[in-house]
């Protein structure tokens, strides 16, 4: 903030001390006798922009630089999400394309963990853009603001997920060989091969956390129930029922590459059937040509 007033002056956020203005010039010999001098006049109160307030209040750093992005995220979180869920909501920034930030609210219970709980989304997110082959929005920064409201800024991934694909599949009677063919199965399999490889678990693999990007590719989102070291077991109950495996329900100790298996392979079946694999309700016809 060294090319800006510095909004920390005297402990008073509302007003700026000005400098003195120079004194003018001393008037010549024979002058008058100096008149007392007035008291300063106290300066006018200082209406603060988003960016300054947040420079002067609890602004916690865990990931890049947040002080390009601090005051755009105020104002664009102001409108409406274009997409909202148990994680938060996401919203679009006008002034940069192709970026989009994820606000998540502290709602309660240990401020501690919850804090704990965006570090770690955050690291394994700034991790697996680093994974070779595999495909993860990247990561600009993120920060927590006044103490119960957490940001994180990444690239947009366009074309939407694999559940809107679905529903685009039924709705609009697209060819059902769009989704359900060997390259997007390919795929979904290799980027989950090199991220068990690199030692992580998604635990709740979805068509709602699969995005697709320009180019038709998958894109694995939403780190907040990975798990490092994937070959340790877990009794953590996570996931989505109608895609979790047996075994992480039934809160036994379950190996969580396995687990995600078992989740993929819900979807590779909701692909081919239009169908929600563990409950009856149907989206739309069954498929009945052959996935290969």
């Amino acid at each position: 903030m060294s090319a800006r007033f510095n909004p920390w002056v005297n402990g008073d956020l509302t007003k700026v001390r000005e400098a003195p203005a120079e004194a003018p010039a001393p008037a010549p010999a024979e002058a008058p006798a100096e008149a007392p001098a007035e008291a300063p006049a106290e300066a006018p109160a200082l209406e603060l922009s988003p960016l300054m307030l947040c420079e002067a209040s609890s602004v916690e750093t865990i990931h890049g630089d947040p002080s390009k992005w601090i005051e755009s995220c105020m104002k664009a979180a102001d409108g409406t999400p274009f997409a909202s869920g148990g994680f938060g909501e996401v919203f679009r920034i006008p002034q940069f394309e192709g970026i989009v930030f994820k606000k998540i609210r502290f709602k309660g219970g240990s401020y501690t963990a919850w804090v704990n709980e965006i570090t770690e989304e955050v690291s394994v997110h700034a991790v697996l853009c680093t994974v070779e082959g595999f495909k993860a929005p990247n990561l600009e920064c993120a920060f927590i603001l006044e103490e119960d409201c957490a940001f994180i800024v990444m690239e947009e991934i366009k074309n939407g997920d694999l559940f809107e694909a679905v529903n685009d599949v039924i709705a609009y009677k697209k060819e059902h060989t769009s989704l359900c063919n060997k390259s997007l199965l390919r795929k979904l399999l290799e980027n989950l091969a090199a991220l068990h490889a690199a030692g992580f678990a998604h635990r709740d693999i979805k068509p709602e956390n699969i995005l697709l990007d320009h180019n038709g590719d998958p894109v694995y989102i939403d780190y907040g129930f990975f798990t490092e070291k994937g070959e340790k077991e877990s009794t953590k109950r996570c996931g989505t029922p109608e895609y979790v495996a047996p075994e992480v329900m039934s809160m036994a100790f379950y190996h969580g590459p396995t687990a995600d298996i078992f989740s993929l392979g819900c979807v590779f079946y909701m692909l081919a059937r239009l169908n929600y694999p563990n409950r009856p309700k149907r989206f739309g016809p069954i498929a009945t040509h052959s996935i290969w």
